[in-house]
């Protein structure tokens, strides 16, 4: 597969519209996590969750533009449109789906969040090998996510704590890699 050339991802719109996708499913992360959880500390991480998510995204969206303005002419490569990403995507549902099926037919839902954390971990090391060495990183945050969950699992906590763990780290991964790409952009094109 052809590799996207590697980009200033502080001013690159992909990356910006990569950061909004990051605040929308760490928003669906935290709210998967929060459900792991009760009274307070529940509604902290929904609250919580949900404003983080909502400040990546809309600081992603508001840098889209300048982002575009600076990288005119440059030709960005976006991995959203390449084979390879879409084949990546591909696998990654197929697993997704598969897995989760596979575990609520053997009795084991309960590990569903982990397996989908590993799922989207495992795309993500995929990624930077294919296009952006930053991937590695979040694929690796997202498959301590899923091993985390999975060790609190066998050490005998329940559907609710593996949901929390799991889904909450994830929740967190998803912010800062987000959130690190609209402040390293804010900043690449403030120097502009």
């Amino acid at each position: 597969m052809k590799r996207v050339p590697e980009l200033d991802t502080a001013s690159d719109p992909g990356a910006l519209t990569g950061a909004m996708i990051a605040g929308g499913f760490g928003i669906a992360w935290a709210l998967w996590g929060a459900s792991g959880l009760t009274g307070g500390p529940a509604t902290a991480v929904r609250v919580g969750g949900f404003v983080i998510g909502v400040l990546v995204f809309a600081g992603s969206a508001l840098l889209q533009r300048p982002a575009r303005r600076a990288a005119r002419g440059e030709g960005s490569g976006s991995l959203l449109y390449s084979r390879g990403y879409r084949l990546v995507v591909a696998w990654e549902v197929i697993a997704l789906v598969g897995g989760g099926a596979l575990l609520g037919v053997t009795g084991h839902s309960q590990y569903t969040v982990a397996w989908f954390a590993g799922v989207v971990g495992a795309h993500f090391v995929a990624f930077g090998r294919l296009f952006w060495v930053g991937f590695y990183w979040l694929g690796a945050a997202l498959l301590a996510a899923a091993l985390a969950g999975a060790v609190v699992g066998f050490a005998g906590g329940g559907a609710d704590a593996i949901r929390a763990v799991s889904a909450l780290i994830a929740a967190a991964s998803l912010f800062a890699a987000g959130g690190w790409t609209v402040l390293a952009a804010r900043a690449s094109l403030t120097r502009v």
